[in-house]
C-alpha cells in the first residue's frame, strides 16, 4: 500500500517503486497509451472502474483468476437482469468454499482505461454466495484482462495507469 507496482502478465513482470522516487508520474504515462484511473482499494483488493455494453461498474482485479475474464457479481446478475437475452450455458464451477451454479456467456464489450474488449467471456452466477455476493462492485476482471497492459499501481495517491502493450 505504500509503494508504486508495476504489473505485466503478458511478460509476466512485477516490480516496487519507492512513490516518493523520481519517475513515478513517468511510469504512468507513455504518449497517447495510456493515463491515469483512479481506483478504490478495499478489503486490500484494487477496484478498478470500466464500462460494459453501456453500463458503468467497478471491477475487482483478481490475481486468482488466470483464465476467467469477466466474472459477475450475483446481485448485479439479478438487479440488471443480465441473463435476458443473452445466449448462456449452464455449469457447476469450483469457487472459493465449494462450488456454485453459473451461466456462462460473452458480454458484447468491455471497456477498462480506454482499451475495448470485444465479445468478451463472462461467468454469470446464479446463486448468491461465496465470492460473487458483493453488492458494492460489479464483479471480477481475471488476469486474461490485464494482458494488453503494463498497469502502474501508484497506491499511496489512489490511481493506475494501464499502458497499452505495443505487442498487444
Amino acid at each position: 500500500m505504500r509503494a508504486v507496482v508495476e504489473i505485466e502478465v503478458a511478460g509476466p513482470r512485477i516490480a516496487a517503486h519507492d512513490p516518493a522516487g523520481s519517475g513515478v508520474e513517468a511510469m504512468g504515462h507513455d504518449g497517447d497509451r495510456s493515463r491515469w484511473e483512479p481506483i478504490v482499494i478495499y478489503g486490500n483488493h484494487a477496484f478498478v472502474p470500466g464500462r460494459f455494453e453501456g453500463r458503468d461498474g467497478m471491477f475487482r482485479l483478481d490475481t486468482g483468476a488466470p483464465h476467467v475474464p469477466l466474472i459477475f457479481n450475483a446481485p448485479i446478475v439479478e438487479r440488471l437482469r443480465l441473463l435476458e437475452g443473452r445466449d448462456v450455458q449452464r455449469a457447476k464451477i469450483g469457487v472459493p468454499g465449494g462450488t456454485m451454479e453459473v451461466a456462462m456467456g460473452k458480454v458484447e464489450h468491455l471497456e477498462i482505461a480506454g482499451h475495448r474488449f470485444e465479445a468478451l467471456p463472462a461467468i454469470f452466477p446464479l446463486e448468491n454466495g461465496a465470492a460473487f455476493a458483493d453488492v458494492h462492485s460489479t464483479g471480477n476482471l481475471g488476469m486474461e484482462c490485464m494482458k494488453p497492459f503494463r498497469a502502474v499501481f501508484d497506491y499511496p495517491r489512489g490511481r493506475a495507469a494501464f499502458i497499452e502493450r505495443v505487442d498487444s
